[in-house]
């Protein structure tokens, strides 16, 4: 800057200097203050994950879990690996997970607090009771969504999709199977299945049907290639 002297120069610096130790220190300010919103009074999955992104909106992202311990989608904001989750015509089951954990990170300490989580309803406000299973959380929001899931037979997991005519075939040759035994149109209709598990892998797992609905863990028994759990 022509004619601009070094003590100006210096000035301009200690300007900005400060001007942006008063922005750091509101932005310090506004992470130190932000509110918890585990309490929050708003309902149904899509009122809580809307409360949960506005909060990271207002107070930022850097640890947001714990610092707003509020509730969110499970799957982690992505849904069922398809962007934001829609609502849905008819009811049909969704998780909600909070993270309750304290920040005293290598230490022992008295806090109390885990992840929690909740039922809840991709068409209605319903929500579960909140408890520390996944699965029970996952079965409390099919006894909401899919009354008589519990009495469904056993059947075949999913196979392998595919395009080519082989896998096309086997999976066509699955549906009919699993159509045969369970209630007309359950399938289609976004319904869940229940299957064998080993020891490992017990976990209830969302859209893995083919078409929306839950696979979920309906017996276990023993995986002749490991150790089971003890």
């Amino acid at each position: 800057m022509a004619g601009t002297s070094t003590e100006q120069l210096d000035l301009f610096a200690d300007l900005d200097a400060a001007a942006e130790a008063v922005a750091e220190a509101e932005r310090q300010r506004v992470f130190d203050t932000a509110p918890p919103i585990f309490g929050d009074t708003v309902r149904g999955f899509f009122a809580r994950v809307r409360a949960a992104r506005e909060w990271d909106e207002q107070y930022g992202h850097f640890d947001c879990l714990r610092r707003s311990h509020a509730w969110r989608d499970e799957i982690g904001g992505t849904g069922f690996g398809r962007g934001r989750i829609p609502a849905t015509d008819q009811c049909q089951p969704v998780t909600l997970t909070a993270d309750l954990r304290c920040e005293h990170y290598n230490s022992d300490c008295s806090c109390v607090g885990d992840l929690v989580y909740r039922g809840a309803c991709l068409h209605c406000a319903w929500e579960g009771e909140i408890g520390e299973d996944h699965n029970a959380a996952v079965e409390d929001a099919h006894d909401h969504a899919w009354s008589g899931w519990r009495d469904l037979p056993i059947v075949d997991r999913r196979p392998e999709p595919g395009t080519s005519a082989r896998q096309q075939a086997t999976m066509a040759s699955w549906v009919a199977a699993v159509n045969d035994v369970y209630p007309a149109g359950w399938l289609e209709s976004g319904g869940p299945i229940r299957t064998v598990r080993g020891y490992f892998g017990t976990r209830h797992v969302p859209a893995y049907t083919g078409f929306g609905g839950y696979d979920l863990c309906g017996e276990v028994r023993p995986d002749p290639d490991r150790e089971p759990v003890r």
